[in-house]
């Protein structure tokens, strides 16, 4: 075989010592490139020793090498082409690009987990045009039929909090309760990344009366305003301050009812994060506020893991479990509130009554629910029984953390609500038999 030129024998050395992982040395510890050669072996000589078993190594390992990048280059093109076609299908709201960042591809990845995930449960994944160029993404599911005698189970309306989208009530509680008859519905609140705004770029995140409006108009596109079909509406962390708004004008106003009862589960209180973060200053000092500033402000809660299940989840929950719901939370990372807006409508400062809201007090027959977890990082105790003496019932608290419809004990607290509605349906089931 011919012999190499200087230049490509460098060239050889360097390739050769990448392929095997080493560190290849360099010339200047020798100081001439006999001497190099002799002592690095046949890092010159690639592929140019046919009984020589260094020289099969190197063909072996140049091989693999070449088939690895060949599959590499099929699998970017596969991933293009599918990333392309799912945003042609209108699954995904990015536009697509030629070439997708590492960003995109983690959201292209999402978008198949959410195929996966509709197709697993039987949930419909649906788009409403809400007006000004903005579709609110929704997962809905049916519930299983029950005996003709039984009473009809009002919908269940579900949403979601900071870093969330409704992935996260599809993936365990929409298909466990659906089994017990109940219907129901999960949004995905505009400015998360399946309901992306359209007036993102131009104005500042949504409002909290823009959610409210959007929930609101959901309501009626679903007709859930007739009376016989108002629903339940259940809400996580911020989405009890949408699910509070929204039954604001349901009480002495003289609006209509909006729904048939309303579950907070570990609710931002109706007063807001402020006076929970100075108790939190208080009680655990200043590294807790940091962490909770720098996770959703800097939005590391998306990013570190540990802190992602500091916020979120048990102890007891496993890396491969957290890291799963980790990268789904990362794509819903971006904010979708204008916090300046939540504080000048909290709940709260918007209730003619000294302590229950007057919407609960205008409305004695709605249901109310009101539950806390015992190992919760971002709602305390006392902000939960605060919201709880806002709607005017005693709070439940439930065992794990946060996120209790995706934590490990997720079935337990399934339960919870799906006892809440038994007891509902029956009390009212005897009222209308009296």
């Amino acid at each position: 075989m011919r012999p190499m030129g200087r230049g490509s024998e460098a060239d050889a050395r360097r390739c050769f010592c990448h392929l095997q992982g080493v560190r290849p040395w360099p010339q200047s510890i020798y100081g001439d490139t006999e001497k190099s050669n002799k002592d690095i072996g046949t890092y010159a000589s690639l592929g140019s020793g046919p009984t020589s078993e260094m020289g099969g190594r190197q063909r072996a390992c140049l091989i693999r090498s070449c088939l690895a990048a060949g599959l590499c280059i099929l699998v970017r093109i596969w991933a293009e082409a599918s990333y392309t076609a799912s945003v042609a299908s209108g699954l995904h709201s990015c536009q697509p690009l030629i070439r997708p960042t590492s960003g995109q591809i983690s959201a292209f990845t999402s978008s198949l987990h959410m195929r996966r995930l509709v197709r697993r449960r039987k949930a419909r994944e649906e788009s409403f045009d809400m007006g000004d160029g903005f579709r609110m993404q929704v997962l809905s599911e049916d519930g299983k039929k029950l005996d003709l005698h039984s009473p009809q189970p009002p919908p269940l309306v579900f949403i979601h909090g900071s870093f969330h989208s409704a992935w996260c009530w599809a993936e365990k509680w929409m298909g466990y309760l659906a089994e017990k008859g109940y219907p129901s519905y999960a949004i995905s609140l505009r400015g998360t990344a399946w309901s992306p705004d359209p007036l993102a770029k131009d104005v500042r995140a949504p409002s909290v009366e823009q959610h409210v409006v959007d929930l609101l108009r959901f309501l009626r596109l679903k007709n859930l305003t007739d009376p016989q079909r108002l629903p339940i509406i259940i809400a996580h962390s911020f989405g009890g301050i949408v699910a509070m708004k929204a039954l604001e004008g349901s009480g002495r106003e003289g609006a209509s009812r909006r729904a048939q009862g309303v579950a907070l589960l570990c609710s931002v209180p109706p007063y807001g994060n402020g006076p929970m973060t100075k108790r939190f200053m208080e009680s655990r000092g200043w590294r807790t506020v940091w962490d909770i500033t720098r996770g959703f402000v800097l939005k590391d809660g998306s990013k570190d893991a540990a802190l992602c299940k500091k916020f979120f989840f048990s102890e007891e929950m496993s890396e491969d479990e957290v890291e799963k719901h980790r990268t789904r939370i990362q794509q819903d990372a971006n904010p979708f509130f204008d916090l300046n807006s939540v504080s000048r409508r909290l709940p709260s400062l918007h209730s003619r009554e000294s302590v229950v809201s007057d919407w609960v007090v205008g409305n004695p027959s709605l249901e109310r629910l009101v539950v806390g977890a015992s190992d919760d990082f971002l709602v305390d105790h006392k902000g939960i029984q605060d919201t709880a003496q806002f709607l005017g019932v005693p709070p439940l608290f439930v065992k794990g953390a946060h996120d209790v419809m995706l934590d490990v004990g997720w079935k337990e607290n399934a339960n919870v609500i799906a006892d809440w509605l038994e007891g509902f349906l029956s009390t009212k089931s005897s009222n209308q038999t009296n």
